[in-house]
């Protein structure tokens, strides 16, 4: 994870560094931010739901453990 870690510092957005999982992540409909040479950029925002960030980060983690 490439988010800073000193809460003093931290701003809403949480940063994975897990390459070349956005076109499998756009096949099974969650969509994401990527950045180069950062990663996936998750900022959650009040219409985002608790249940929407938990499907994405298990997403996430299936396409992880698959390779």
């Amino acid at each position: 994870m490439r988010t800073i870690r000193d809460p003093k510092q931290r701003g809403g957005v949480v940063i994975i560094d897990v390459p070349n999982i956005v076109p499998e992540l756009a096949k099974r409909e969650v969509l994401v931010d990527y950045r180069p040479q950062a990663g996936i950029r998750i900022a959650p925002h009040f219409y985002t739901t608790d249940d929407e960030l938990d499907h994405t980060i298990k997403e996430i983690q299936k396409i992880v453990c698959q390779k």
